[in-house]
């Protein structure tokens, strides 16, 4: 009698592939997804830890492409984050993140979840005066954050992992129009020298639109930096419990 086959085993790289064409399958049978906890109780069955599943999810904020699309190759990606692990308890952490982002930094929640919400920046008379004393005051350091992305997931007991992330898609859309625009007076420059020599017209209009975006992604990549900076800068005063709170909270 033959000896059964051994059961075949998957590395890490066909695991992924498998669950990924298998989640595919699924969305085009018209199946409405897995919830979190769902996704986390998954994973423990296939050897993952739950706490990594949490952080997992906790790196892919409201509307963040799990693709690079071509202006994220262009310019670079629309999202810049920074976490921390930090031994606290995650409900007192989250009471101070979200009492600064709304009592100090004037930002509006836009979307809630358990200890995650997302918060852009409040446009009233109201938030405009508090900003403006806020600074007059001096207030903990200048966050220049339009948008705002937290999420605060417990890894065990009394440490938690905090991630911040800032949408950077309009600052990005900027810089991209401008290089357009200049690419479309490169486009001119150089067809009108091509009328009188065409090499002419390569050499002048080519270097002036690559110049360009060149131009535009170094400034785009500098915004970047500094809002990576504000963020770290917030998890460190979060990390030393050194958030400028209001004198009564909560």
């Amino acid at each position: 009698m033959d000896a059964p086959l051994p059961e075949r085993r998957l590395d890490p790289r066909e695991i992924e592939a498998v669950l990924r064409r298998a989640l595919e399958l699924q969305a085009g049978g018209g199946s409405p997804g897995l919830a979190e906890s769902d996704l986390v109780r998954l994973g423990a069955e296939f050897g993952v830890q739950p706490w990594a599943v949490r952080r997992a999810l906790a790196e892919f904020g409201p509307d963040r492409p799990a693709r690079p699309s071509w202006l994220d190759r262009a310019l670079g990606p629309g999202w810049v984050a920074a976490e921390r692990i930090l031994a606290a308890d995650p409900d007192a952490l989250w009471l101070q993140s979200d009492t600064y982002w709304q009592r100090v930094a004037f930002l509006t929640p836009r979307r809630r979840g358990p200890r995650t919400a997302y918060y852009e920046r409040a446009s009233g008379l109201p938030a405009v005066v508090g900003r403006a004393l806020m600074r007059w005051l001096g207030r903990g350091p200048r966050l220049e954050l339009e948008n705002v992305w937290v999420r605060i997931e417990p890894l065990g007991p009394g440490e938690s992992l905090v991630l911040a992330a800032t949408r950077l898609t309009q600052p990005r859309a900027v810089a991209a129009g401008s290089a357009a625009f200049t690419t479309a007076g490169a486009v001119v420059v150089g067809g009108a020298l091509a009328a009188l020599e065409p090499a002419l017209g390569l050499a002048v209009g080519i270097p002036m639109a690559g110049g360009a975006w060149l131009a535009a992604r170094a400034a785009f990549r500098a915004w970047a930096r500094r809002r990576q900076a504000d963020l770290e800068t917030f998890l460190d005063l979060l990390a030393h419990g050194e958030l400028p709170l209001p004198r009564r909270w909560p």
